[in-house]
């Protein structure tokens, strides 16, 4: 797979009582602080926000991935935890890759190859985070 450039993203944000609010090609979101500065525990925080970047791409790419190699998966789930601290960003990420359908080699290859594409995973990774990774195969329920 060759690189694949893609359109420059562009996010407006600003106050708007207590949150801020996003907005992008897809509306409008609202972000609030972190729980422990104060912020509401029911809407995202920057953090979740970034978190869940990384997540989300990694199951894109995952899929995308997969069906180039003719691989089809049941299921690709993406679990990420990150630790934080003001002043230092992400320090740590726990990235936790879950398949179905796939065999462990099958999964290993798809989860390599995510993590040489994903641009998200490759921002992260050159800012020198700790990076844990886990694969997981489960085998698909037959009803």
């Amino acid at each position: 797979m060759g690189m694949i450039e893609l359109k420059p993203v562009r996010v407006k944000a600003g106050l708007k009582g207590d949150l801020v609010v996003a907005e992008g090609r897809w509306g409008s979101l609202s972000v609030s602080e972190p729980p422990e500065m104060g912020g509401r525990d029911d809407l995202p925080s920057p953090l979740d926000l970034l978190v869940a970047s990384l997540a989300t791409c990694e199951v894109f790419m995952a899929k995308m991935i997969a069906a180039k190699l003719g691989l089809k998966p049941g299921s690709i789930e993406v679990e990420v935890e990150g630790s934080f601290s003001v002043g230092e960003g992400l320090r740590e990420a726990s990235i936790v890759f879950k398949f179905s359908g796939l065999n462990k080699g099958e999964a290993e290859k798809v989860v390599e190859m995510v993590k040489s594409l994903c641009p998200i995973y490759a921002t992260v990774a050159k800012e020198g985070v700790k990076l844990k990774e886990e694969i997981v195969v489960v085998e698909e329920s037959r009803a």
